[in-house]
């Protein structure tokens, strides 16, 4: 997945482009920021019971 105006670039990468010289776009970055680590955070709690139930199945002998 990329979110910037190139196909080539990737997400955090891209992040770094609201960074110029006329200054830091912190409400754009932050939006930005927010959009790419959803798709994450949504992965993480999606498997979260599958991850705490192989870990606790690898303790027990």
């Amino acid at each position: 997945m990329t979110a910037c105006n190139s196909a080539k670039t990737r997400a955090p990468v891209s992040l770094v482009g609201f960074i110029t010289n006329e200054g830091l776009f912190l409400a754009r970055l932050c939006a930005a920021a927010t959009l790419v680590s959803l798709p994450v955070l949504i992965a993480g709690f999606a498997a979260q019971d599958k991850l705490v139930r192989g870990l606790s199945l690898g303790a027990v002998k």
